[in-house]
């Protein structure tokens, strides 16, 4: 989220990183092109385009090893965040029997400084989920109700369907990517028409395609007899994303990597000096959709109140916060997972040289909670751009990353510590980023459970980029365990650039 090159505090500039829209993005067109071509890969090649720029290239490829059939996809997708390059690569493989019995699946992530790698082993509805991030693994044992296909098999029913003249192509699946889910797709075909391939003209169906694991998003494919992808349009983020079927040649010539964090700021319309004590403050949150995903969300110490169906009041009060019994932590806020993992060995290390020499006993979790916050601060000491998203056992190590690294090791330590925590997903002013002056940046930043007398408590808010803990200059769009990675940036990505911000009011405490 917030990725700024700053290597010293200064009141109106966040420090950390402006980092997560483009990954976000960059992150989500790849999940989107991973079920899309998984869907109906046999050995086809694609060229990714964004807005006409040439970022990234997919192939998909569907083989037999003795009774088995194994599917796997891979894409890459390179975009820039101003000067720096990031590049967000996913491998994913489903292997199953001829008849459509799921055997294993397997995915590598690379965002970081290294790769995240999911296994799954199925045995009936019950799936043994691994995770595996260099010599730390994770295991768990979960249950998949309900009925569904691997990508083999689902392709076979979509051709089939196609083949019988049906107007509306319906199955359920999972992906490698996405962990042990169950995702219902649908196709609508719409008609007939032609798309230009290899210099020529081809005959395709057309259809739109919606899938839950994609909130507000619609897909317009130009799809062969057998339906398979010929191209694949679809707007995001304010940009449009297309998939075009290539061959290798040229889905990996002339990758330009566009440029995405500019479009994501929002003009503030005025400066909001001194935001190191801004207390107080009102604005009006405008959005040009109505989806539901990535809305101001009520916190301890930020009330919204919707003025019509893309309108919302923000206020922003640090001194009226409440404290209750509602939205209290799930088990997931004190569960490690795979960006926030707490048990890794640099995570548990670096909490326990922090308890040993500056944390005395008897502190209350509140003081420990914002000692670990300015422990994150001076621990990440390479503050920029240049890592996509990295774990928290990731950041721990290389000490070097943005806003989102300083979030999930924050969130990582808590978690060791005992305290529950999450991370918030939202919008903070900087006086300037990237040339352009006055404008809220997407951010993210760090809630932790402190109990209060009589078994109440609330979530505090952490901002481990910044010399004071908060200030009203946030904005939290929505609040995450990060137990569903993937999930929460399709949730988000969709709605960056969709955003316009009244600042209606400010009070500020006296110096």
């Amino acid at each position: 989220m917030v990725g700024m090159p700053v290597m010293t505090p200064q009141p109106d500039t966040p420090m950390g990183g402006i980092g997560r829209p483009p990954f976000a993005v960059a992150g989500w067109l790849a999940v989107v092109a991973c079920a899309s071509v998984g869907a109906n890969a046999e050995d086809l090649w694609y060229v990714l385009s964004i807005d006409g720029t040439p970022a990234g290239w997919m192939h998909g490829t569907e083989t037999r090893d003795g009774e088995h059939l194994v599917s796997r996809t891979e894409t890459h997708i390179t975009v820039r965040r101003g000067a720096v390059e990031i590049t967000v690569q996913l491998v994913e493989s489903f292997r199953e029997t001829v008849d459509g019995i799921p055997i294993t699946s397997r995915s590598v992530q690379r965002f970081g400084h290294g790769e995240v790698e999911l296994i799954m082993q199925f045995d009936g509805k019950d799936v043994t989920v691994e995770h595996r991030q260099g010599a730390h693994v994770r295991r768990q044992t979960v249950r998949i109700d309900g009925n569904w296909m691997p990508p083999a098999a689902a392709r076979r029913h979509v051709a089939r369907a196609l083949a019988d003249g049906v107007s509306r192509i319906t199955y359920t699946t999972i992906q490698a990517t996405l962990g042990p889910k169950a995702i219902e797709t649908v196709h609508d075909v719409t008609g007939t028409d032609t798309v230009e391939v290899f210099g020529k003209v081809m005959p395709c169906t057309t259809w739109s395609t919606t899938n839950p694991g994609l909130p507000g998003v619609i897909t317009h494919e130009f799809v062969d007899d057998r339906g398979r992808v010929l191209k694949s349009a679809l707007p995001i983020a304010g940009k449009s994303m297309t998939l075009l079927r290539a061959d290798e040649a040229a889905a990996k010539a002339q990758i330009r990597a566009p440029e995405l964090m500019g479009s994501s700021l929002i003009d503030a319309g005025a400066p909001i000096p001194c935001t190191d004590r801004l207390a107080r403050a009102t604005y009006r949150v405008r959005f040009n959709t109505d989806a539901d995903q990535s809305r101001p969300v009520e916190t301890a110490v930020q009330r919204v109140t919707w003025e019509n169906e893309r309108t919302a009041r923000v206020e922003v009060d640090l001194g009226a916060r409440r404290n209750g019994l509602a939205e209290r932590p799930t088990d997931d806020c004190l569960l490690p997972s795979s960006m926030i993992d707490g048990d890794a060995p640099s995570v548990r290390a670096l909490l326990t040289e922090t308890l040993q020499h500056a944390v005395p006993a008897g502190r209350s979790v509140a003081a420990r909670a914002e000692h670990l916050r300015q422990v994150v601060g001076r621990h990440m000491v390479q503050k920029d751009l240049a890592v996509g998203f990295a774990t928290a056992s990731e950041a721990a190590t290389s000490r070097q990353g943005d806003c989102t690294e300083h979030a999930v090791l924050l969130a990582a330590l808590l978690r060791a510590a005992g305290i529950p925590s999450r991370t918030v997903t939202g919008l903070v002013y900087a006086h300037r980023f990237l040339g352009q002056p006055h404008v809220f940046v997407y951010h993210m930043w760090t809630q932790a459970w402190i109990e209060e007398s009589g078994g109440r408590g609330s979530w505090h808010d952490l901002d481990a980029t910044r010399p004071m803990p908060y200030d009203a200059s946030h904005i939290a769009l929505g609040t995450s365990t990060l137990s569903d990675f993937y999930n929460d940036l399709i949730a988000m990505a969709p709605f960056i650039g969709t955003l316009k911000i009244d600042v209606l009011a400010t009070h500020h405490n006296a110096p």
